[in-house]
Order: C-alpha cells, then structure tokens, then sequence
C-alpha cells in the first residue's frame, strides 16, 4: 500500500514473474498480487485514490497487535500519509529526506487513522511544532 504516488516510468513496477527470473530465491513474492504495478483501482495515481490507500495503510497499521510499527514508504506518498496535500493532491510541506525517519502516533478517534508527528521526531530534525520549513540544516537539533 505504501508504494509510488506517480505513474511515471521510474514509479512503475515489473510483473511479478520478470521479478521471479531475475531474482530467483532472494525475494519472498507471496504478498505480490497480480497486477500491482499498472496503478489501477486502489493503486490508481489521482488524488482521491491516494488519500483512499493512505487512509486504508494508516488503518492497517494501526490495528495491528504491535505497539511500534517500522514502515518503508516513497517520498511522495508520505506526504498523503501523513495528511500534507491539499484537495489537488499537491503537497503543502517540503520534500521527506533522502533516508529519512520520523515518528508519529495516531490522532484519537480518527475514522480516518490520522498521524500526527511526535515531538520527539519534530526535534531531530530541528523543527518546532508548527513549523512547516522541514529540513532546515539551520534548524536541525535545536528545541525553538
């Protein structure tokens, strides 16, 4: 679910069974469905599906049995995840960082599963909350 936001060439996938030939006993393919690289359906790259399978990815990690989840995600995709687009689907922080982590817990009583990024993780990366310049090398480790 927390694949690419774009149906470029660079964010498309390969068919499962080119995958299986190149990679042959190194990937675990059981989870990969038939299909999950045309952006179609839930995958589709418009806005609306993307804030759809941002919701479903945010309710699905937070009805898991763990209490901390690690999740590996696309730069863009993250900012749907998080709730940073506007209704044209356009983005209304910075980019993520290459590599980069944060933490966030769920809003209570969110039927949408909404996040909200924690302190902790706002001051690793030197920003104060309500902050939205992200990143800034000026900024990072510092609380205000």
């Amino acid at each position: 679910m927390a694949e690419e936001s774009s149906d470029a060439p660079c964010d498309t996938g390969s068919d499962p069974e080119v995958l299986r030939s190149e990679f042959p006993d190194k990937v675990d393919f059981d989870h990969v469905r038939e299909g999950w690289w045309l952006h179609e359906g839930e995958y589709a790259t418009n806005p609306k599906a993307l804030n759809e399978r941002a919701a479903k990815l945010r309710r699905f990690i937070r009805d898991r049995p763990e209490k901390e989840v690690v999740l590996v995600s696309h730069g863009f995709f993250n900012h749907y995840l998080t709730g940073d687009v506007n209704d044209k689907g356009e983005q209304t922080t910075p980019w993520w960082q290459e590599t980069e982590l944060r933490t966030f817990t769920f809003v209570d009583g969110s039927e949408i599963a909404m996040i909200r990024e924690t302190e902790a993780s706002k001051m690793l990366k030197g920003t104060p909350e309500g902050d939205v310049l992200v990143n800034r090398p000026d900024r990072r480790g510092k609380s205000s």
